[in-house]
């Protein structure tokens, strides 16, 4: 599975998803914990996340789910089992295709709590013993009684490209800009800088170069984006640009440098 999240990273992720609005990406529990239930849970935030473009899916245990009250959990995914076999193992078995998921156990003011996140599914639906599943609204159902959500999920992996990926995550603003050489951004799409680093910011998310971090803060995303309208106004047809990942020794830290067509532009 994917490597663990830091304390810091995760009690900012228990805090917007609790503040976040009713989303079919989301699954608030206190002590439900039926192996089974569990591994159909996967399958529809799995499928779930990918129809609403995002990342990463959740079920948090500890949180009431009608009033979000942090009241904590029992639930210990490292030493449950189903059978004799440890529950990761035996969900990760019966999962169709096989999707990365892993639990995160927090204490806070005393409390435990588990986060269980998981990947949107990629290239086709994610099934759990045989069968494909989906959140719809707060609900959880079988993908095949929703048929037109199944076709816009076929159509959405018809659209996900490899390089759709997360350089850097969880940054503030202020380090979003010193990661990226935005003037370069600017150049290349023969406009004027934004004013300012919330019009920056603001101008680097309508292109997807950086998201919202679902923990707070931003992501900056490897990729090529193909940059269309901008406030309304066409953009040059066909002006791409790539976000690429390095490790600087001069920094010590990843170091962003930007791709348009054939030059490079980079902080040095």
């Amino acid at each position: 599975m994917a490597a663990s999240r830091d304390t810091h990273y995760l009690r900012g992720l228990l805090r917007e998803l609790r503040s976040s609005h009713e989303a079919e990406w989301v699954e608030f529990k206190v002590d439900n914990t039926k192996p089974a239930l569990i591994g159909e849970y996967i399958s529809a935030l799995a499928n779930s996340t990918a129809l609403a473009g995002k990342r990463h899916g959740y079920v948090a245990w500890g949180v009431e789910d009608e009033t979000r009250a942090l009241v904590g959990t029992h639930f210990s995914p490292r030493t449950a089992k189903k059978g004799n076999e440890p529950l990761e193992a035996w969900l990760s078995r019966l999962l169709d295709p096989q999707v990365a998921f892993r639990f995160h156990e927090l204490l806070m003011d005393d409390k435990r709590f588990v986060l269980l996140e998981v990947d949107g599914a990629e290239h086709r639906p994610v099934s759990f013993q045989g069968t494909k599943f989906i959140r719809v609204g707060s609900a959880k159902k079988k993908l095949k009684d929703f048929p037109e959500r199944e076709r816009a999920l076929w159509e959405t992996f018809s659209r996900i490209r490899f390089e759709e990926g997360i350089a850097a995550e969880r940054l503030g603003g202020e380090d979003v800009l010193l990661r990226l050489n935005c003037s370069a951004y600017f150049d290349l799409l023969g406009e004027p800088a934004a004013d300012g680093r919330d019009a920056t910011l603001e101008a680097l998310g309508r292109d997807r170069l950086i998201v919202p971090c679902d923990a707070g803060g931003f992501n900056i995303m490897y990729g090529i984006t193909t940059f269309r309208t901008f406030g309304g106004a066409p953009r040059r047809t066909g002006a791409r640009v790539r976000v690429a990942y390095e490790s600087s020794q001069q920094y010590r830290r990843p170091n962003m440098r930007m791709f348009a067509q054939d030059r490079a532009f980079c902080r040095r």
